[in-house]
């Protein structure tokens, strides 16, 4: 009798330990997991800063480009009045509107990029957040597993008290 009792607390001793190994890796990885999502979340709101200042940026480098525009048209009219120097100049003020008009369109190219790296980094972001809910849906599942374990060892410890204290 006292042999099967030690048995029994030797199966639950062991199934204890089973659980609060478990228990332990599964917190450990989710540990990590999180450390690791979360270490990925402040990357990537970096990367979407460091994004929306060079968005900003560009955005002022844009609207100076086109001011100064304005500024070398509105010039070109007030230099009609003398034709040699007006055809001159209109010839400068020409060509530096092209370069402008390159410099530009680089720039609303880059923006473009930018603006496509920026959706492509919203999109890993939620990626990232589903695969932590993901994580904290097994997690709850381990819980509820590791709760029915304890219920079933409880159960086991009343059995077990009853079967010693019923034989003794």
């Amino acid at each position: 009798m006292e042999e099967v009792r030690r048995k029994r607390e030797g199966e639950v001793a062991s199934l204890k330990l089973q659980v609060t190994e478990g228990t332990r890796m599964h917190d450990a990885a989710l540990s990590e997991l999180k450390e690791k999502l979360n270490s990925q979340i402040q990357r990537l709101q970096e990367e979407a800063d460091q994004l929306s200042r060079a968005n900003s940026n560009l955005e002022k480098e844009k609207n100076r480009l086109v001011h100064e525009n304005r500024d070398l048209v509105s010039e070109l009219e007030s230099e009609k009045a003398a034709r040699i120097e007006s055809d001159r100049r209109r010839r400068n003020l020409e060509q530096a509107n092209m370069e402008l008009s390159n410099v530009n369109s680089e720039k609303n190219r880059k923006l473009d990029e930018l603006t496509a790296t920026k959706t492509k980094l919203q999109s890993d972001l939620e990626g990232s957040n589903g695969h932590l809910v993901d994580l904290e849906s097994k997690v709850s599942s381990l819980e509820r597993g590791k709760h029915a374990l304890e219920s079933q060892l409880n159960e086991l410890r009343v059995s077990l008290a009853s079967n010693c204290c019923g034989w003794g």
